[in-house]
Parts: C-alpha cells; sequence; structure tokens
C-alpha cells in the first residue's frame, strides 16, 4: 500500500533514547442506533506510535504518545535528504503494520460506541451499536523522533 501523509517531521530530539514514530490518523466510524437503523458517521483523530522498529511492537499508550508530540523539541539539525531518506524509509514499514492498524481502529470504533451509549443515557436512551469502522483509517501525520546523538 502508498502511504502519505499530509503532516510529516522527522527531527532529532533529547525527548527519546531510540527511535520514535508517531502516527496521527483520522478515524470514522458508522454509528447505528440499535432501534430505527438511523446511521452517523463519527469522526475522531488518533494518534499512536512506537518506538524502534514495527516488528518490535513496542507501542506506545496514548498519554505518551501526546506528551512527545507536545514536548520534543529539536535539538540539532538533519539535512532535508536525511530527512526524506527517514520519512520515505518509515514510510515502507507501514505495511507491516496493517493488522495492527486494523485492531486499533477496531478498539476505537468500540470506545466510541460507549461513549455515545454514555452520552444517550443522559439524554435521550437510545443505544447504538458500530456498523463499521470506515478501513484504510486516514493517516493525517507521521512524527519521526530520532534520539540526538544517532548519526546517519
Amino acid at each position: 500500500m502508498n502511504r502519505r501523509a499530509a503532516r510529516a517531521a522527522v527531527i532529532r530530539t533529547k525527548n527519546v533514547h531510540i527511535k520514535t514514530t508517531l502516527l496521527l490518523f483520522r478515524c470514522r466510524n458508522v454509528i447505528e442506533e440499535r432501534k430505527g437503523g438511523h446511521e452517523i458517521v463519527a469522526e475522531e483523530m488518533l494518534l499512536w506510535g512506537w518506538r524502534g522498529t514495527p516488528q518490535q511492537k513496542e507501542f506506545l499508550e496514548h498519554s505518551e504518545a501526546k506528551s512527545l508530540l507536545v514536548e520534543a523539541r529539536a535539538s540539532s539539525d538533519l539535512s532535508p535528504q536525511a530527512r526524506a531518506g527517514f520519512l520515505e524509509n518509515e514510510l515502507k514499514l507501514l505495511d507491516i503494520l496493517e493488522d495492527d492498524f486494523m485492531r486499533v481502529s477496531e478498539q476505537q470504533s468500540q470506545r466510541l460506541v460507549e461513549a455515545h451509549e454514555r452520552f444517550s443515557a443522559l439524554m435521550d436512551k437510545e443505544k447504538y451499536q458500530v456498523v463499521h469502522p470506515v478501513l484504510p483509517m486516514d493517516l493525517l501525520g507521521i512524527y519521526i523522533l530520532l534520539p540526538d546523538g544517532e548519526r546517519n
């Protein structure tokens, strides 16, 4: 699959000790009322990532990924060629994670239904169920954080 992201960054930072990749996805889910069949499409952003390589599957908790996205600052320069090379390599590796993307998408769908049910219990007592996540999730951003001191 040829993935592209609308936003991308590759930086060296003191905030990580091993290469860390963050992905920002747009998740869309078709949600249906259990009674009546009325459908709505819900969208949300999902921040997800890992340390090392995708094969290592050292996935980050959302709170850690969010903290890195907010706090990581470039601490040294990378040439445009180096940034492009790191980005191209990382995008090629994303296919390895397709099953993980599906799992994450399904988990997000379930959380979204639970949130809608909590809301509807307070409002109109309608119950919702996920019809299906819209797949694949849209990749909006990829952010590659390299430890400062690693030189290629």
